[in-house]
């Protein structure tokens, strides 16, 4: 039987392992700066000037093609954007898509997309 002591250092043993064994899915960075925005009709040269304060960008795949397609979403604006990503010949071509966003409600100050319960989709995070 353990008395508190050993309880205590129980505890501290697992709080201090717990953080070292989780891991996360891994993320590989690649630096892109040749992206081209277009509308349908041909490239926008200045696709994110004016309109956008404070943006934030993801990446997530909308549509289940297995390509991902970048969201973004304008905190100050609240506004959420997506453009559908595809492969060009002097770079990534971005078209604007609002097709592809789901009926949803208001946004404020925070969005973020991730696998929250492990089932292969990704879920939508909003708040206040």
């Amino acid at each position: 039987m353990m008395n508190a002591r050993h309880r205590l250092y129980w505890l501290a043993l697992c709080c201090i392992s717990l953080p070292l064994g989780a891991r996360g899915q891994g993320t590989d960075y690649q630096l892109v700066t040749n992206w081209v925005f277009n509308d349908g009709n041909g490239p926008l040269p200045h696709a994110l000037a004016g309109g956008l304060e404070l943006p934030q960008f993801r990446l997530d795949d909308l549509d289940s093609d297995g390509q991902p397609e970048l969201l973004v979403f304008d905190k100050v604006g609240q506004v959420l954007r997506a453009f559908d990503l595809a492969p060009g010949a002097d770079g990534p071509v971005l078209t604007f898509a609002p097709d592809l966003l789901p009926d949803i409600p208001p946004l404020h100050q925070l969005f973020f997309t991730l696998d929250m319960n492990c089932d292969g989709r990704t879920d939508w995070v909003t708040g206040e």
